[in-house]
Formats: C-alpha cells, sequence, structure tokens
C-alpha cells in the first residue's frame, strides 16, 4: 500500500473539496482508485497559533437528504490502511502552528448511489476543532482519478 501512497503523492489534482474549521483547514486533495481499492489523500493545514492535534478520521457514506420522519442510512466505510506524512507523537498526529501535512488512506472499493454523498469526519484530541467534508455523487466521481 506505501508504494500506491507514494504514486499519489505525484498526481496532482487542482479541485479541493474542504471545511475550514478554528483556523485549521482540511482539503480533499485526491481521490483515486484501482480494481479494489479507493485511496483518498486529505491535506490538513495550521493557520492557527495552536498545534492541531489529529485524533482520528471516519470516513461515511449517507443519505444526501435528511427528511423529517423518514429513515436516515449511515454507513461506516473503515479505512484498511492510513499513513500520516510526518510521525506520530504522543498518540497523535501533530501538525504544528503554520504547517501543513497530508493523511492517506485506502478503502475498500466502494460505490454511492446519485442520491448519496461520502462524509469525511476529522476529530482533534481533545478539542474541539473538528471538520466535516461531504462529498457529493458528482462531485466523488468526477474528481476520481484511476491509477492503474
Amino acid at each position: 500500500a506505501s508504494e500506491v501512497f507514494t504514486k499519489i503523492g505525484s498526481y496532482s489534482n487542482e479541485t479541493s473539496l474542504g471545511d475550514e474549521s478554528g483556523r485549521v483547514k482540511f482539503e480533499v486533495k485526491g481521490i483515486y482508485n484501482t480494481d479494489d481499492y479507493i485511496f483518498v489523500k486529505l491535506r490538513i493545514y495550521n493557520k492557527s497559533k495552536l498545534k492541531y492535534r489529529l485524533e482520528k478520521v471516519r470516513f461515511w457514506n449517507v443519505d444526501a437528504v435528511k427528511q423529517k420522519n423518514t429513515s436516515y442510512q449511515e454507513i461506516e466505510l473503515v479505512p484498511i490502511y492510513s499513513m500520516v506524512e510526518n510521525e506520530w507523537r504522543n498518540g497523535g498526529q501533530e501538525v504544528d502552528s503554520k504547517e501543513e501535512t497530508f493523511a492517506y488512506f485506502m478503502l475498500p472499493l466502494f460505490s454511492i448511489a446519485n442520491n448519496k454523498q461520502v462524509k469525511i469526519q476529522i476529530n482533534e484530541y481533545m478539542g474541539g476543532r473538528n471538520g466535516d467534508i461531504v462529498i457529493d455523487y458528482a462531485s466523488f466521481y468526477s474528481n476520481m482519478i484511476r491509477l492503474y
């Protein structure tokens, strides 16, 4: 998997999908696929004066519209493998002030229907600077790059 992550770093995808929370910017910098897996490249840029300590990143396949008195489906997509560019310190990934890091996630191959979205939830360790990135059906597939 690390060979694929190295290859992902060499691809460029100009479209960024993201969220900004507490002067920490979260962006999806690339979505890639092979026959069996989907890879997501995530950028975390800390514009604040405090270190940002990443606790976890979760992926969900969710309904696009939540209506009153109807069922709402969320399916968690658990990464098979993940890698962060900086080393782990004190049980969490730290992003220093005015710094950025990239995280790579390998997910089992999945598809989303046109009434679904992919939601990425980024959580800070013992903090409130959490972010959500929601990618709709059209953006998900139009930004995907086939690796091989």
